[in-house]
């Protein structure tokens, strides 16, 4: 992915990780456990990156590859004669220029739609861990309010529901999973389809206790 390219520092890192224990904690999940999960999936994401340069490996190469692969295990002391395909898969991650696990959580909670497109969305975007995708800014009523997009998987199809937050505020509204799609990306195009009338409606929805009297600006910017 290209913005695997992005630098990351260990300040923003660092604030990453807090964000992900602070948001487990409010969902009433065990933070480190939270860490620990993405640990998992970060070694699925070499594993399955390396799975794919074996398959392209023409199979006359194969053997020659497997050669070297066991003198480096053996090096390397992670040889295991048992499981040649283990020490194949570890050699191709060796050689691949796989980012390391701090730019790839720094690029995954900034394009957590492409890690759902590359084979991570059984993890990353569930019914009880949704992924926030994409987010706009709107107008309501004279206040300005941020409309997340959450996302997840359901069977062979995907939900999208929205989140509202006022400026300056803390409490959160959602709506039920309105949207349904074929893809994830399809549900983040319906989402950016919504002008700022329709985002207001949705809110209204997750707000009953407002009146009818509020207005809603005709625009909607995308953040």
């Amino acid at each position: 992915m290209a913005s695997l390219a992005w630098r990351c520092t260990r300040q923003s890192v660092q604030s990453l990780q807090d964000g992900l224990v602070d948001g487990a904690r409010s969902r009433g999940v065990n933070g480190h456990e939270a860490i620990d999960s993405l640990t998992r999936s970060y070694d699925a994401y070499r594993r399955r990156h390396a799975e794919r340069l074996v398959r392209v490996v023409p199979r006359e190469a194969v053997r020659d590859l497997y050669a070297e692969a066991r003198d480096w295990a053996n090096a390397a002391g992670i040889h295991d004669r048992s499981d040649p395909m283990s020490t194949l898969l570890s050699f191709a991650e060796h050689l691949l220029p796989l980012p390391t696990f701090e730019v790839w959580l720094s690029d995954r909670a900034h394009g957590p739609l492409c890690h759902i497109e590359d084979g991570e969305g059984d993890g990353l975007a569930t019914p009880s861990s949704p992924a926030k995708v994409d987010e706009r800014r709107f107008a309501y009523d004279g206040r300005s309010w941020l409309a997340s997009l959450y996302l997840y998987r359901d069977g062979e199809r995907w939900r999208g529901f929205l989140q509202f937050r006022g400026e300056g505020g803390e409490r959160l509204h959602r709506t039920a999973s309105i949207l349904v799609e074929e893809t994830a990306r399809q549900v983040r195009r319906s989402f950016r389809g919504f002008d700022g009338v329709a985002l207001g409606a949705f809110l209204r929805s997750a707000l009953p206790e407002i009146g009818c009297g509020a207005t809603v600006s005709g625009q909607a910017e995308i953040r």
